[in-house]
């Protein structure tokens, strides 16, 4: 993607099978950036992808940080999860993709990871 190549930022794509889990989630994605002008265009690059397909589930903003977490429901299942937390020092989205995903399971997978 755009911002694999780019200095100041990390990429990371986990199958189901690196994830190593009985689980209905099928994909995990997360970029992080760490420099101010990466930050401000990572932002606006989340804002225009996830606006025209994801529904907003939460959003927090404290001290300076801002995080919203979206999703897509298929048949009333949410099938599609994205995580955006950005600050001044740090821009990081996951998406996590699968089938029926719970926000608990969500939850325990970006923190392990």
């Amino acid at each position: 993607g755009k911002y694999s190549s780019k200095q100041n930022c990390t990429t990371i794509e986990l199958t189901k099978d690196a994830l190593n889990m009985e689980t209905n989630i099928s994909n995990m994605w997360a970029i992080s950036v760490e420099t101010a002008e990466l930050i401000e265009e990572f932002s606006s690059d989340v804002e225009q992808v996830i606006s025209s397909k994801y529904t907003p589930m939460l959003s927090v903003n404290h001290d300076g940080e801002s995080v919203k977490i979206y999703s897509i429901q298929k048949d009333g299942k949410i099938c599609d999860i994205v995580v955006c937390s950005i600050s001044h020092s740090e821009g990081v989205i996951v998406r996590i993709v699968g089938d029926d995903i719970t926000l608990s399971q969500a939850a325990s997978l970006i923190s392990t990871q």
